[in-house]
């Protein structure tokens, strides 16, 4: 369930498709308008938003969408920094509930995808660091030993997890891209279908580090452990996100007569997205992730050319001097 800070977000998200100005109100036309209000109601209806609302505020579901509905244009125009009070505002009013009472309920329906992966992450990383630190001692008890093993096995259980998970929200992103595709196609009618591409299968031998969890670094010192465990998990992000601007470029240029943005309008919301502009280590990530996207678009149509792409971001990364990770927060990729 998306929280009304969570929903808010996703509102300026769906508005950066059209390179709106994230500091003044939002200005659409009719038709951009209305693609934003159906593909969020549509996007809160399927991950049961509106349902879960529904139960807490004992009211039917579709009350609750239509007041949704109507709160959504006035939140969609708002001046971005007053979008989440304008939610928060809404939807009180829409369920009856207090903020405390809308925790609550949000709460009910449990954690989405992302905030279990990023409790089991954690899970994982303090994991890490004790076993680091036993693994370090000359002399290991043997209830030392028995920890550490103890240790693995948590260690082995939060990997498969975090594998489901992360498969979990994939299909999250799948349903949302093709509720927003679905959309756009119903108010752009004359769009040609977008080609489906075969896939290649992948040898079973390669080797994809960046979809595992960091190892331990128990051989380096502690200071340099926490900073290659930093620069794993950013070299990962980024590694998604080089693939992901490759693959929508490389879109839009094959089949210019099947989405509403032209090529040019295309790289510039995905300069957009990623520009360099952060005053840390993220610039030379940011210029990287839209080179490596701008050059490899022709390969990132088919499983194996997304590999190759996320390979070369992930190797460029891992070469970086992992004291340039340190402290450095990634949350935007």
């Amino acid at each position: 369930m998306k929280s009304y800070s969570q929903a808010a977000t996703f509102s300026l998200t769906l508005l950066s498709i059209f390179g709106a100005n994230a500091s003044s109100p939002i200005r659409m036309t009719p038709e951009q308008l209305e693609f934003n209000v159906n593909t969020e109601m549509a996007m809160l209806r399927a991950d049961g938003t509106f349902a879960q609302l529904a139960k807490c505020s004992n009211k039917s579901e579709e009350i609750i969408a239509n007041g949704y509905k109507a709160l959504l244009p006035k939140c969609l125009t708002a001046d971005p920094a007053s979008i989440q009070s304008c939610y928060l505002t809404g939807i009180q009013k829409i369920t009856g509930l207090s903020k405390t009472q809308l925790e609550i309920c949000e709460e009910e329906l449990g954690p989405d995808s992302s905030e279990q992966i990023e409790l089991v992450e954690r899970q994982l990383e303090e994991l890490n660091i004790e076993q680091a630190k036993l693994e370090n001692n000359d002399e290991l008890s043997e209830e030392d030993q028995q920890r550490l093993d103890s240790i693995a096995a948590q260690i082995d259980e939060l990997n498969g997890q975090l594998g489901s998970l992360y498969d979990a929200q994939e299909s999250e992103s799948v349903r949302d891209l093709e509720i927003m595709n679905a959309e756009m196609r119903r108010i752009n009618k004359t769009l040609e279908s977008i080609e489906k591409h075969e896939a290649h299968n992948l040898p079973t031998d390669l080797e994809q580090p960046w979809t595992d969890s960091p190892p331990s670094f128990a051989h380096l010192p502690e200071n340099e452990r926490e900073a290659k465990r930093s620069q794993w998990v950013i070299c990962s992000n980024m590694t998604t996100d080089a693939t992901l601007v490759a693959e929508t470029i490389g879109s839009v240029k094959r089949q210019p007569k099947a989405f509403a943005v032209t090529d040019e309008q295309n790289q510039q919301q995905l300069r957009s997205l990623y520009s360099a502009s952060h005053g840390t280590f993220l610039d030379q990530i940011d210029n990287k992730i839209m080179e490596i996207g701008l050059k490899q678009w022709q390969q990132a149509h088919t499983t194996l050319g997304t590999h190759n792409v996320a390979k070369m971001a992930w190797e460029w990364c891992q070469a970086q001097p992992s004291i340039q990770f340190v402290n450095l927060d990634d949350s935007r990729l």
